[in-house]
């Protein structure tokens, strides 16, 4: 993958409920994540971060394919989470926006 060439260290989960399972044990600096998973989909991952005070301050990135409803995007918005369209999918602009999203952490 792309982002471990940037020095960037990676955990991936193949659905929504490994994404949960790994979110129990771990903080990550940065999540990124599709809303169409299997079993549990990416909107039900968002629930558990949004109930988890120590995620709170997580970055995460929405890379997915749907068309947000108006109630979606002001969801996303809310929490201050990023959303890219699978549509718009540059592989640079990928990096640069978690770049940009890390520096605010202060991490790579």
């Amino acid at each position: 993958m792309r982002l471990s060439e940037e020095g960037y260290q990676l955990s991936e989960a193949v659905s929504g409920k490994e994404a949960i399972a790994k979110l129990q044990t771990a903080t990550p600096d940065l999540l990124l994540l599709d809303l169409k998973l299997p079993d549990i989909d990416g909107w039900g991952v968002i629930r558990y971060i949004t109930q988890q005070p120590r995620l709170k301050d997580m970055q995460v990135l929405i890379i997915s394919g749907i068309m947000l409803s108006e109630h979606q995007s002001v969801e996303i918005q809310t929490h201050d989470y990023t959303f890219i369209n699978k549509s718009d999918f540059k592989v640079n602009h990928v990096l640069d926006t978690v770049a940009d999203l890390l520096e605010v952490n202060g991490t790579k």
